[in-house]
């Protein structure tokens, strides 16, 4: 049979003659078997290297395409024929973002952001990227990617732009997540993204008075009768930033059942770059402690909640880790309440009060304004609850307690009932 030659990229066939000796005679015979072959592309080839065939033997054609495909494959992941890893930048674009998926699917990240980051490789990095090995990537190559190629890409029923700056930021940061998963993994020294300039991130052009026109329908849902997220998303009316407020513990609320209730906000929940894992910040996003006075409809959202959570204490107990079971907001599996789990339960909150989608961040600025419109209220005291810093602020700290915040804040309270009263009435 005539030899099948192999072109760069593609794979041949061959019918072979081998020869073996047969022990303790001194005599050798012959054996017919088939080599399958694949050529490297060039960008796989080791350093120096002009060409290089990756083989495979068998007794049927099948058998030796199996084996030299396996083969192939072993060496693009950069594994040695025995199955040891050898780290290598030899890797594709595409290879490592399977790789990287694989571990946002088991639970990385949360499945809405594994479906974005699926979305964004799928239609603007693999197309340009995919085939190129992770170690031939420039710093040029991506900033063509993110400042020219996807800057120019346009929707071709209209001709209009189709990223914005603030979309291929997200794209930016998807990639820049993917190549410090090839970091830890060995298949690269450093992120080649790390010198290439990100997309801005453009400013919120967000309605207040809109916001707050929408919070007495707002606070009907989440003070309906029922509504196991009431404390969950009533508490963010006390300016806590989402991963302030997710990160909360029963021990950072204190006098619940007397008559000067406290919430110490000391941390916040995030997502470890390292291992994936959510885990508690001991710190707030300035790094300042603060603790706010309570009073209703907090207290009492925090009091149902505390009977809801005695309840399922026992049936979580042996699902939830350990550093976990002090926390106020958990779900039924005992596993936190992450970011994006929020995000999707505040458009779903929002749907259902008829109201259209702003970021549950105004929360922080409704909550400013209330108590800014309220009278004999020092900015200072404003300050402390919602936690903002400036130099100019920080001596004001240092005599602010809780004290001073109490009639705000039931200010704020009553404030807040008399919305839901009128949503009803």
């Amino acid at each position: 049979m005539a030899k099948q030659r192999a072109t760069p990229g593609q794979g041949g066939l061959t019918r072979k003659t081998g020869r073996y000796r047969v022990k303790g005679r001194d005599k050798s015979l012959e054996y017919k078997y088939w080599q399958a072959s694949r050529e490297l592309p060039s960008e796989g080839l080791p350093e120096g290297a002009g060409r290089k065939r990756i083989t495979g033997s068998g007794a049927t054609p099948a058998e030796a395409w199996r084996r030299c495909n396996a083969n192939y494959d072993a060496f693009m992941r950069g594994e040695q024929r025995r199955g040891k890893r050898v780290p290598s930048s030899r890797v594709s674009v595409l290879r490592l973002f399977e790789e990287w998926q694989a571990t946002n699917e088991a639970g990385a990240v949360s499945p809405v952001m594994a479906r974005k980051y699926l979305g964004y490789f799928v239609n603007h990095i693999l197309p340009h990227l995919g085939g190129r090995s992770i170690g031939s990537l420039t710093e040029a190559d991506l900033t063509g990617l993110f400042h020219k190629t996807l800057a120019e890409k346009q929707n071709p029923k209209t001709g209009r732009t189709l990223l914005s700056e603030s979309a291929r930021r997200n794209v930016y940061m998807a990639m820049s997540g993917c190549l410090q998963f090839a970091v830890r993994s060995r298949y690269l020294t450093e992120n080649p993204l790390s010198n290439v300039r990100a997309p801005r991130k453009a400013l919120p052009n967000d309605d207040l008075e809109a916001v707050l026109n929408s919070v007495d329908r707002i606070l009907s849902i989440i003070q309906g009768e029922n509504n196991s997220d009431e404390a969950r998303h009533l508490l963010a009316f006390l300016g806590l930033r989402r991963s302030e407020r997710l990160g909360l513990c029963w021990s950072d609320v204190q006098g619940l059942d007397t008559e000067s209730p406290t919430l110490r906000v000391r941390r916040q929940l995030s997502r470890d770059s390292e291992t994936g894992r959510l885990v508690l910040k001991p710190h707030t996003k300035n790094g300042r402690d603060r603790t706010i006075a309570l009073a209703e409809p907090f207290t009492g959202a925090l009091l149902r909640l505390r009977a809801e959570q005695e309840v399922l204490k026992t049936k979580r107990a042996a699902n939830t880790a350990t550093e976990y079971r002090d926390m106020l907001f958990l779900q039924p599996n005992g596993y936190p309440i992450d970011q994006n789990d929020d995000n999707d339960d505040w458009k779903a909150l929002l749907n259902s009060a008829g109201v259209p989608h702003f970021r549950a961040h105004l929360i922080r600025h409704v909550t400013a304004t209330m108590l800014a419109r309220q009278a004999n209220v020092p900015i200072a005291t404003v300050m402390s609850i919602l936690g903002h810093s400036t130099r100019a602020m920080t001596i004001y700290y240092a005599h602010i307690d809780t004290a001073s915040q109490t009639e705000p804040i039931a200010q704020l309270g009553a404030a807040l009932t008399s919305r839901k009263r009128s949503a009803h009435s």
